[in-house]
């Protein structure tokens, strides 16, 4: 059986006690980025929507606007009101999704109201 010769006291690397540090490792250190900015235009996918149609009151106090191809919808927002004052109008609305209506249909927020002749 071989035993390993004892540690030589005059090499400073064999001893336990070396006061030399261990070689720094050669991979830089990780560098840290900055965040992206907020987008300068909303990024979620609901655009405004052009609707032609008639709008009533429904006691319930919905201002319901009825169109002849996409159906019915509750129209709110300071526009809302003015799509009483005319027979048929045009309307340019943005879905509101996460809205709910007392009479039980989409929400609409209006943007801009039109008089259609």
């Amino acid at each position: 059986m071989t035993t390993a010769p004892p540690p030589d006291a005059s090499d400073p690397s064999s001893t336990s006690g070396s006061a030399t540090p261990p070689p720094l490792s050669s991979i830089p250190p990780p560098t840290i980025t900055h965040p992206l900015p907020p987008p300068r235009e909303p990024s979620d996918l609901i655009k405004a929507v052009t609707l032609t149609g008639s709008a009533s009151r429904h006691p319930s106090g919905c201002i319901l606007f009825k169109t002849t191809d996409r159906g019915t919808f509750d129209l709110v927002g300071d526009g809302a009101a003015q799509t009483l004052q005319h027979p048929k109008v045009t309307v340019v609305a943005m879905p509101q999704p996460n809205a709910t209506s007392a009479c039980d249909v989409a929400v609409m927020a209006v943007r801009s109201v039109t008089p259609v002749s």
